[in-house]
């Protein structure tokens, strides 16, 4: 028996490649569940999700349907409803679509290559610590830069921790690279910040006249115009000596 608390939680990053690890080394279903702690219908389910992300080649996980009594099956492969697959089949079927598949990733490879002037750079996303490589057109864009990608559906900002000499493709990754959305520019929030503050001080520095002003008028109200004078000369850090008085 094994624990299986992990069974039901999200899969992270880390947790996924080393599934790919296992699987490509040949470990066994059960001691995949034991290395992560989760039940055989988890660890199906997510090899299946890895091959339909491209992390996985069907072809990896055949050792698991030739030993496994619970094996990885794929509905989409069945002949008729309930009618599975021979094993061989599978596979003719796998090669076949992972040819086509290959295709399009090489198409998308040499559109990336043919294209000019383009930049690649890596980039990460905050609380990762992968890097990813993306392509732009817009040569002011430097490391530590922040810019807007298309991400898992979404846009996402990233940072850019390199920009590449060299356009870097992989030519074994059949990735479709994405293109940066755009730079994010800071120029007019910073001028904005600039003039708030300069805007508080002028505030601050007109509420200390008046408050200055005030304190004045308030000591002074009931003093005579000689005393007046003489505290107006003692703010001014004029001292009267007694030859003054005497005078």
């Amino acid at each position: 028996m094994y624990d299986n608390y992990r069974v039901g939680r999200p899969w992270s990053s880390d947790e996924d490649k080393q599934l790919v690890y296992e699987v490509r080394n040949g470990n066994s279903l059960l001691k995949m569940c034991k290395q992560h702690s989760r039940n055989a219908g988890g660890i199906r389910a997510r090899i299946i999700r890895l091959i339909q992300e491209n992390e996985l080649l069907f072809t990896d996980t055949l050792h698991l349907r030739e030993t496994s009594h619970s094996p990885i099956e794929f509905p989409s492969f069945n002949k008729e409803p309930g009618i599975a697959f021979e094993l061989q089949d599978v596979i003719d079927y796998e090669i076949n679509t992972e040819r086509k598949s290959n295709m399009n990733k090489d198409t998308w490879t040499m559109v990336s290559l043919l294209q000019t002037d383009v930049i690649t750079v890596a980039v990460q996303f905050n609380g990762s610590s992968r890097y990813y490589t993306y392509k732009t057109r817009d040569a002011s864009i430097e490391e530590l830069d922040y810019v807007v990608v298309f991400a898992q559906n979404e846009f996402k900002v990233a940072q850019i921790m390199e920009v590449h000499e060299e356009p870097q493709f992989d030519l074994d990754s059949g990735i479709k690279y994405q293109w940066i959305v755009q730079k994010v520019t800071t120029n007019e929030y910073e001028n904005n910040n600039i003039a708030d503050r300069q805007a508080y001080d002028l505030l601050v520095n007109a509420e200390k006249h008046v408050a200055k002003k005030k304190l004045v008028e308030m000591y002074t109200e009931s003093l005579g115009l000689e005393d007046k004078e003489a505290l107006q000369n003692l703010l001014a850090g004029k001292i009267t000596t007694e030859t003054d008085d005497e005078a």
